[in-house]
């Protein structure tokens, strides 16, 4: 059964009485907005700055102690002989995550890399910022490198139109290799 006033109320939106919020209540609501919003403005820089940190392109310098046939995907069986390799690669979103992948062991193969990785062991890299464009332009400054061979045409350049991103070296490159070093393993 209605009441006189639901009967007075009925089709009509009710609305708190504002005018009975205190000020002080008013004030608490006004200030919880403002810190939340400041922590959501600040986590959000943070996360484009991690962000910033956290791309580039990267060379892993790779030493290969015995010569073998390595298959590597879709791109077919290749000869490589013992010495060391350097591969050219970018993230631009997650590189130290990525850079943490090609240094496990256990992982499924997806990458080129990955076919040379499981028989060969990092002992360098190279991180630098950059975008992806500027992975080519710094595969193509190691071919440069004198005593630098491709033995593998398309490695880890499927993606454009470098001649390849995996450069081999008869000795350890790492003094001709500049830039940020990261680890040895």
């Amino acid at each position: 059964m209605l009441t006189q006033r639901d009967k007075n109320c009925q089709g009509q939106l009710i609305l708190p009485d504002f005018k009975a919020i205190s000020q002080k209540s008013y004030r608490f609501i006004s200030l919880k907005f403002v810190i939340l919003r400041a922590l959501r403005t600040k986590r959000n820089k943070e996360k484009q700055g991690a962000s910033l940190l956290n791309k580039g392109i990267y060379c892993l310098i790779i030493k290969l102690n015995q010569g073998r046939n390595i298959k590597v995907g879709r791109l077919g069986s290749f000869l490589f002989i013992s010495g060391f390799y350097v591969y050219v690669g970018s993230a631009q979103n997650n590189l130290t995550q990525r850079i943490e992948r090609h240094l496990r062991r256990k992982k499924k193969v997806h990458w080129h890399i990955d076919y040379l990785l499981q028989y060969g062991r990092v002992v360098g890299i190279r991180k630098y910022s950059g975008k992806k464009q500027e992975e080519c332009a710094l595969s193509r400054k190691l071919e440069k490198i004198k005593g630098t061979m491709i033995l593998v045409k398309g490695f880890g350049s499927s993606d454009c139109s470098c001649i390849s991103h995996l450069h081999f070296f008869p000795d350890d490159p790492s003094s001709m290799i500049p830039g940020t070093y990261l680890a040895e393993q």
